[in-house]
């Protein structure tokens, strides 16, 4: 739909928006003076403004040793000898010379201030100097007294006591208190307050059928009790809470953060002590026993901002997050600027740099990274109901099998204790049995030491002990096949505490075994001409989008026999046989992003080992008789010249698979067979079996390639100083028909000196078996290398264990169960949403005072502590994040109480009793109704912080039952209703705009329980991914999830939603206390354009078409009481009649733009409607969502 349709709304629209910002332009500041003069209301303000950045609170940037906010100071004689204030004597208050005299250079303020007093405050200054100059602590400072509510003239208008004080003031001032406003408009109103949501037409039509006295009463009782009122009140503490769903900074990744906004929505619902929500979330982990939702709670203080950006300063963001926690601290409970002391001391209030850094030591205290991604810990698992319950089923199906399993395995069974004997004999028998000690046939040192073969074959080091070692022994066997080497260390009488190694305390380490093997005999190994070579077969090429999918994506089945004859892809390729294609030639391949594969038999009399040249322009896979070849042997990017990969032919026939990637262009692939026959190549072992290892000695150690590691021990366990042996598993077979001479490199390299072996013997096996013995637990290893009358108790317990869990058909069956049981509780527990939460450091670090702010520059240290200006924290108990949260909530303290109400107040009457609301001290306003702030903060408290209970007083006041419409004298005299002679009206927030509209086509989702994940409704194409980088895109959600309240909606930091951000959300980078209100262009195109308000538009025109009545008036009528809660007036009716006529005669020719106007949004159409009076009353129903009136709450 095109806005020029409706441009003329959109004029009244803007010029509406401009006669309400117009107005803000003036403020009704405290009452006038009466009676002797008060320094918080008649002087702190004219010092505050003019004198105290120079005579104030920050020491450092104090003049002249003269101090204005206390009286001592003021008072005191200065080093010139002059008094800035004589109690009682004007003459004699040098204060007065100073700001009067005709001495340009010696009058204050200084002239390059710009600021100059007037005539009324220098007259001001005078009176009270007069009056005797009394101070006063500033009244923030001091903890609130119940006053008593004054009697008025009027009474019968007052509800209750807010009326009073309100009263009293308008009578001051010589004003009235408006009308009571209508009934539908008190409906609107209140309702829109307090859940959010515009009224239903039943809760209409009840309510002004309902002539009872209470009426109204009854219908703020049902709001409180709504689940919406939690919501509706969660947007305001989500704002000062600094709550999203991004970290903010750098790529502004995603966080799960949403269980901390289900907390606050819960407590309020719940009408959870505001005193209690306080101490949970500032430090609910402190509790005693914190429950999980207390924890939740503590997420408060991990909303901020945060980084995992590389090369960032870790300590440089660790100060940012816990300044944020100091400032947000400030704002949310103190009312008061904090973040400039973290610099300086304070300029206008009695706060220091060195108290901003006691408040830094309470939070600075979690153990927490400088940079870190989600989740970042401290965090907790937060499972949603139904994944907990799940949890407790499956957690309870495991104890079930657990104890099940138990049984099974005490059962004594004559059968199964014959068995087991026999399956420990076998394989014991694998590492104690068959082994064959290799003659050296040389040995050497690196170190020049000697290695003396003994009679058993053993090497015996002698000579100087180096700090590190290498020994090179030479040994041969006749065996064809060798499937193991075995090293023996030793023991040796000459070898400190009888080695076996050569340390001062007789340990080792080997940190690295090398092995080359050749043939003993090469005439006997048979010549390359025996092995029989198929035709190449070919099929491709498959489609691949990268690399990363030809090498993860299996195109058939590469580890199972190939089927030469089957089809693949459809029917769409098959196996070409090549036998044209020579030996040694490359096989050109075309295509882009694609895989092919090459298939050849190779035949052989008895097992060998062949050298096959490779060579690809793209990345190549090799398998041999469905194994796949790894550790260098995987080809992803092989240059084109060939590479030489050895593979093992078993007797008889055996296959070669090649799987080739090609990216673009012309490619070749080329496979051949060496012509000489392999007799000589190194040993890659795989494997390593001990009968001993300490945690970081362990066996694969030895062999890992890392001089670092190694098999052996620090010689700190007796056990080390004894005879050991470790068996290394090739991965293939030694293979040589002449026999194999092994050339073996024993490295000795670790950190700690001299931990060389002393003695040791090698050998050699078939090591038949051991592939599968290498399978079993380290712990059962150990126990098999010992004869079974040796093996420890625990040792045969965990073999008795082990046999029953693998060879008992019921046990193996039950296990079976069990490890689907525990593999579903973990995917579950890695399902489960993570958060993060506070929690103490079990050695806190050390605070100093930042030099300047300056995070590198450390200065004084300190320690915990609050401002001295406000009570002491209790003597007792550790002085922690929970003494400062019962510190703040002691129902004596000044502060918590009258910024809590005052905020409160604020949104419903759009400012506070203070108007800064963020800003309790000196630079703040005055309060309009200073007795009303402190009545409303004792009520609170005295209440039990009843936070439902402030809110009932405050809507049954008959000051917020008034009408808001103002007369041109009220608007002259009063023009932002700081005296509430009228009743609020003020634009809708961004969320309740959105939810309304919604609300009226039915569209918004208030059937789902409040909380869950965060949602994502429509927003432009391409925005994050223009914004953004590393790949972030915007999908949205599907189904109700589109139409779940704006509360809901997914809080990215840098790339907020763009309707919320145009009705000014804020993108809660820091703490929020009051949003803006601005009246843009911006905002009238997004409610008559953005898909989300279009879609509404003509879902509702759809509700009014089925619900509204048969004709064109009953219609509007339904219409207009949906929005506005009341029936249109005659020019309305006339207005929008037109509207309605147009259009159809607009679109009667346009039926494809029509259609396309139906077709927005993802909500199906109601297709039985006829599409012209649809797309008509589509029309007229964004007029209506576009009237300022529907937009604001009034």
């Amino acid at each position: 739909m095109s806005p020029d349709r409706f441009i003329s709304f959109v004029r009244l629209s803007i010029l509406a928006c401009l006669a309400w910002v117009l107005g803000l332009q003036a403020g009704v500041g405290a009452t006038a003076p009466r009676g002797p003069l008060q320094f918080n209301r008649d002087i702190r303000p004219i010092l505050a403004e003019n004198c105290f950045a120079c005579h104030g609170p920050d020491k450092n940037k104090r003049k002249a040793g003269l101090r204005l906010d206390f009286r001592e100071e003021a008072t005191a004689r200065l080093e010139s000898g002059e008094q800035a204030v004589v109690p009682g004597n004007p003459a004699r208050s040098h204060l007065l010379d100073l700001v009067t005299t005709a001495k340009e250079e010696d009058r204050m303020p200084p002239r390059k201030t710009g600021k100059r007093l007037t005539r009324e405050q220098v007259d001001t200054l005078r009176e009270w100097i007069a009056q005797g100059a009394s101070f006063q602590p500033h009244w923030a400072y001091v903890a609130p007294q119940r006053p008593a509510a004054p009697a008025v003239r009027g009474a019968g208008w007052a509800r209750n006591d807010i009326d009073r004080f309100i009263l009293a003031r308008l009578d001051k001032e010589g004003l009235k208190p408006s009308p009571e406003a209508d009934r539908p408009t008190l409906l609107r109103r209140v309702t829109l307050d307090l859940t959010g949501l515009p009224p239903t037409l039943r809760e209409l039509d009840a309510f002004l059928s309902d002539a009872s006295p209470t009426a109204y009463e009854k219908v703020v009782d049902r709001l409180l009790a709504s689940q919406a009122f939690g919501e509706r009140f969660a947007q305001q503490w989500l704002d000062l809470a600094r709550y999203a769903d991004s970290d903010g900074y750098h790529a502004d990744t995603s966080r799960s953060m949403w269980q901390y906004r289900d907390y606050v929505i819960r407590s309020l619902n719940e009408n959870k002590p505001f005193n209690q929500f306080t101490v949970e979330q500032l430090a609910g982990d402190l509790l005693p026993n914190p429950s999980l939702e207390q924890r939740i709670a503590t997420a408060f203080n991990r909303n901020g901002m945060s980084s995992a950006e590389g090369g960032a300063d870790p300590e440089e963001y660790m100060n940012k997050y816990v300044t944020d926690r100091v400032n947000t601290f400030g704002t949310v409970f103190l009312g008061s600027s904090t973040a400039c002391t973290e610099c300086h001391d304070h300029k206008y209030d009695p706060f220091t740099q060195r108290e901003y850094y006691q408040l830094y030591d309470f939070f600075n205290r979690i153990p927490e990274r400088g940079l870190d991604s989600d989740p970042a810990p401290p965090f907790i698992k937060v499972p949603t109901p139904e994944q907990a319950a799940s949890m407790v089923r499956l957690t309870n199906e495991v104890a079930s099998l657990e104890h099940r399993r138990r049984e099974l395995l005490d059962r004594q069974d004559e059968v199964l204790s014959l068995g087991q004997s026999g399956w420990e004999e076998s394989h014991r028998a694998r590492v104690r049995e068959g082994w064959q000690p290799m003659k050296p046939l040389s040995a050497s040192a690196s170190s020049g030491a000697t290695l003396k073969t003994l009679d058993d074959l053993s090497l015996l080091a002698a000579g100087a002990t180096p700090a590190k070692e290498t020994y090179e022994v030479v040994v041969e066997t006749p065996q064809r096949e060798v499937n193991g080497l075995r090293l023996e260390a030793l023991t040796d009488a000459t070898l400190p505490f009888r080695g076996p190694g050569r340390a001062t305390n007789g340990s080792f380490v080997l940190t690295g075994l090398e092995v080359e093997a050749e043939s003993a005999d090469r005439s006997k190994e048979p010549p390359v001409g025996d092995v029989g070579f198929g035709a190449w077969s070919v099929l491709g090429p498959f489609k691949a989008a990268s690399a990363k999918e030809a090498f993860e994506k299996s195109f058939l089945n590469e580890g199972e026999p190939i089927d030469l004859v089957k089809a693949h892809d459809g029917d769409r390729l098959r196996w070409k046989e090549k036998p044209d294609w020579k030996e040694g030639e490359a096989l050109p391949l075309s295509g882009e992003d694609q895989v092919t594969y090459l298939h050849r038999k190779l035949t052989v009399k008895s097992p060998r080992y062949l050298n096959l040249t490779v060579g690809s322009d793209g990345g190549m896979q090799l398998w041999v008789n469905g194994e796949k070849l790894q550790n260098g042997a995987i080809f992803r990017r092989v240059a084109p010249a060939p590479e030489e990969v050895m593979i093992r032919l078993r007797a008889g026939e055996n296959t070669l698979l090649i799987k080739v990637r090609h990216g673009s262009g012309v490619y070749g692939v080329v496979a051949s067979a060496a012509r000489e026959p392999v007799t000589r190549h190194r040993v890659e072992f795989v494997r390593g079996l001990a009968d001993y290892g300490q945690k970081d000695f362990n066996v694969a150690a030895a062999i890992d390639e890392k001089p670092e590691t190694g098999w052996g021990g620090d010689g700190q366990e007796e056990r080390i100083r004894g005879d050991h042996q470790a068996i290394f598993i090739p991965r293939q077979p030694i293979l040589f028909q002449g026999g194999a001479r092994l050339r073996v490199k024993l490295k000795f390299e670790s950190a700690l000196p001299q931990e060389v072996l002393g003695r040791f013997r090698l050998s050699v096996g078939p090591g038949l078996g051991l592939e599968e013995f290498a399978g079993l637990p380290a712990g059962l290893q150990v126990a098999f290398f010992l004869p079974a009358s040796k093996a420890s108790e625990e040792q045969r317990t965990e073999l008795r264990e082990y046999y029953r869990d693998h060879f008992l058909p019921e046990l193996k069956a039950l296990n079976g169960k069990l490890a689907e049981t525990r593999k579903s509780v973990s995917d579950l527990n890695g399902q489960i949403p993570t958060l993060r939460v506070m929690e103490e450091m079990p050695e806190p670090r050390v605070t100093h005072i930042r030099v300047r702010g300056d995070y590198r520059a450390r200065g004084e240290k300190v320690i915990a502590g609050t401002p001295r200006i406000l009570p002491p924290l209790p003597a007792s108990g550790p002085t922690n994040r929970l003494a400062l949260a019962r510190w703040l909530t002691d129902p004596a303290h000044p502060l918590l109480g009258r910024v809590t109400v005052n905020r409160y107040w604020a949104l419903y009457f759009g400012t506070g009793i203070v108007k800064t609301g963020n800003e309790f001290g000196s630079q703040g306003e005055l309060p309009s109704h200073p007795e009303l702030l402190d009545w409303l903060a004792r009520e609170f408290i005295d209440t039990g912080w009843d936070v439902k209970g402030l809110q009932r007083k405050i809507v049954t006041s008959a000051t917020y039952r008034q009408s808001s419409g103002a007369t041109r004298e009220l608007l002259d005299r009063d023009p932002l209703n700081r005296l509430l002679a009228r009743g609020p009206r003020q634009r809708l927030t961004a969320e309740v705009i959105r939810d309304c509209a919604l609300d009226y086509a039915g569209l918004l989702d208030r059937k789902r329980a409040p909380g869950g994940p965060s949602v994502k409704p429509y927003q432009p194409p391409g925005l994050w991914e223009e914004k953004m980088f590393g790949g972030n895109r915007y999908e949205e959600s599907q189904g109700a999830d589109l139409y779940r309240r704006s509360l809901y909606t997914l809080w990215k930091r840098t790339v907020l939603n763009p309707t919320l951000m145009t009705f000014d959300a804020p993108d809660r980078a820091i703490c929020t206390e009051q949003r803006s209100v601005t009246c843009t262009p911006l905002q009238a195109f997004v409610t008559l354009n953005e898909k989300t308000f279009v879609e509404a538009a003509r879902v509702f025109a759809e509700r009014v078409l089925r619900e509204g009545g048969a004709d064109f008036g009953a219609r509007l009528t339904f219409a207009f009481r949906t929005v506005l809660a009341r029936p249109p007036t005659p020019r309305e009716r006339k207005v929008l009649s037109g509207v309605h006529a147009d259009l159809m005669a607009s679109y009667q020719s346009d039926l494809k733009g029509a259609l396309d106007l139906l077709a927005v949004g993802d909500s199906k159409r109601a297709s039985h409607l006829n599409e012209l009076d649809l797309v008509a009353w589509t029309g007229v129903a964004n007029v209506l969502l576009n009237l300022d009136e529907t937009l604001t709450n009034q």
